[in-house]
């Protein structure tokens, strides 16, 4: 298990990911949610960089649609809603916006993904680490993604953040195998 989690999912897809540009022409660019803050209301970093880095990719790719992965279940904060209004008030359209906010966790992402869209190239943001995890499991779904990495969180929350990948890749492991049929 610890192969597969510690070598073998980092190795493998860290090839996909590219956190300055990306060779392929997307049809979808897919922003995961990233939770909220300790404060309970206010976007983590996590959060903030991953917008930066969608905000970056709209400028390359004006036409391609983002969809907003995440869940607006929690009555203090809605990623997805969240996500919105902030990208909104960046300058992106509306009309350039999807939203999947019944998405807890990234296997549901992926798997909102490969039932409601039939995209070729899809294009995946989150942190590096975050990624390894997504494209994993959109390979296990066949699912066509690469990744763009947004900036790494600070310390000392990137410790965690570290921590709770490891964990989330043993339990990516078995929801992988869902996703395979």
């Amino acid at each position: 298990m610890w192969y597969i989690t510690e070598l073998y999912i980092p190795q493998h897809y860290s090839v996909k990911i590219n956190s300055t540009q990306t060779t392929i022409q997307p049809d979808l660019l897919v922003l995961f949610g990233a939770g909220r803050s300790e404060i309970g209301s206010r976007p983590n970093q996590s959060f903030e960089f991953r917008i930066e880095k969608a905000l970056e990719l709209h400028k390359k790719y004006p036409n391609v649609k983002l969809l907003l992965s995440g869940s607006d279940r929690n009555a203090i904060y809605t990623e997805t809603k969240t996500m919105m209004d902030t990208l909104l008030s960046k300058g992106i359209p509306r009309n350039r916006i999807l939203r999947d906010s019944t998405s807890s966790s990234t296997f549901s992402s992926i798997f909102y993904i490969k039932r409601n869209h039939r995209a070729e190239n899809i294009l995946f943001i989150s942190q590096e680490e975050h990624l390894w995890r997504a494209l994993f499991l959109a390979s296990c779904a066949g699912i066509n993604a690469s990744g763009v990495a947004a900036k790494r969180i600070d310390q000392p929350y990137h410790r965690y953040y570290l921590i709770r990948e490891r964990q989330a890749r043993i339990w990516s492991i078995f929801s992988g195998i869902v996703l395979w049929f």
